[in-house]
């Protein structure tokens, strides 16, 4: 166990989970290698995930999960994802879809671990994040319609 007394590992899973942005997630990470030591992998991808999942509540994403090879996004009626952005990730990534349902399915890679398939999607939801706090996106549909 990385962090053996219970009541502490609770604390850091509680501030794990209030991870608000990257920055917090990477100062995070490195308060707990300098206090227990370098990080297992398990505990930087529970953190990165956490850091996902804050990028993701941000940019209105209703849900992100993966099956089939893909990941799928989910977008809220509400989110604030850009038009434009969504239509340049669909196109620049290979076999990257957006349904009719306003899903958004972004193929991933083989035999990818779970580092780098949070890296990945972080990525991907970086550059459909670009701007959101200028424009916002009043609903899925209208995403759609502009990719028609």
């Amino acid at each position: 166990t990385y962090i053996a007394d219970e009541a502490q590992r609770l604390r850091w899973y509680k501030r794990i989970a209030d991870i608000k942005n990257e920055e917090q997630g990477s100062k995070l990470m490195d308060e707990l290698a300098d206090r227990f030591g370098p990080l297992p992998e398990e505990v930087g991808n529970l953190v990165r995930f956490s850091t996902l999942k804050s990028l993701a509540e941000r940019a209105g994403i209703e849900s992100l999960d993966r099956r089939a090879g893909f990941a799928n996004i989910k977008f809220h009626p509400q989110s604030r994802i850009d038009p434009m952005n969504l239509m340049q990730l669909v196109r620049t990534v290979e076999g990257a879809q957006f349904t009719p349902a306003g899903v958004l399915k972004l193929p991933l890679r083989q035999n990818l671990g779970a580092t780098d398939m949070l890296e990945e999607l972080t990525m991907s939801l970086r550059q459909l994040s670009a701007r959101t706090d200028e424009k916002p996106v009043e609903s899925s549909r209208e995403t759609r319609e502009v990719l028609r």
